[in-house]
């Protein structure tokens, strides 16, 4: 598990994350994040915005890299006109009922908020 190593942990850290890079064995990766704002001095926080922010900054900072290269291969794809049909049907209902999702329940919930934002 790659975790960042601290001389001690920052005390007014809201997430502890780790991941597991083991695309080449399993094909998978494992990203652990915990939200530590109920257990640390950040009860007022507990499932907040903050805790959604940093821990999408984590999963962000520690797959970058599959991030990119996933975009790079896409851009390759799109460019030589190689999406099957289904697969950019599948996209565009995706991102259909995401826009319905943030749509409706931004409001209500953090999580789509957050998306929308």
């Amino acid at each position: 598990m790659h975790t960042p190593t601290f001389r001690r942990e920052p005390e007014d850290a809201l997430v502890k994350a780790g991941f597991k890079d083991n695309l080449f064995v399993t094909g998978w990766g494992e990203l652990r994040i915990k939200a530590l704002s109920d257990e640390l001095a950040h009860p007022a926080l507990t499932n907040s915005l903050a805790d959604y922010e940093a821990s999408g900054f984590a999963e962000g900072y520690l797959t970058a890299h599959h991030t990119y290269n996933q975009y790079r291969n896409l851009l390759v794809v799109m460019a030589e006109g190689k999406i099957a049909p289904n697969i950019e049907k599948w996209f565009g209902q995706q991102l259909t009922w995401s826009r319905k999702m943030c749509r409706t329940k931004a409001k209500s919930d953090n999580l789509w908020r957050h998306t929308g934002a």
